[in-house]
């Protein structure tokens, strides 16, 4: 998670990232921007990713096992749409997380 942090993604799977919400230090970051505010809750180890396509990729340590959990939502047209952003961003963040 700290690797994360120190340096996030400006891409997944050829997306943009175009906010990052960091709970733990409570920050919003917008792509171009840097910090552009504070999230409504803190100190939680969480990193939100919102990507150009209107999905969100979340990413937070287990609370109970040594391993990262990655959650996705897809924004799409149609459920195979979301099926494969799914597969696409999850692929993609366990890559990063190597």
């Amino acid at each position: 998670m700290k690797d994360l942090r120190e340096a996030p993604p400006k891409k997944l799977s050829g997306v943009e990232v175009v906010q990052l919400r960091d709970y733990l230090g409570g920050r919003v970051s917008v792509a171009g921007l840097g910090v552009v505010g504070h999230t409504e809750i803190s100190g939680s180890d969480v990193i939100y990713l919102e990507m150009e396509d209107g999905s969100s990729v979340i990413i937070r340590p287990s609370g109970t096992e040594p391993k990262i959990k990655v959650y996705v939502l897809a924004r799409g047209a149609t459920s195979p749409e979301c099926a494969d952003k799914v597969e696409k961003y999850s692929a993609a963040a366990t890559e990063l997380l190597k």
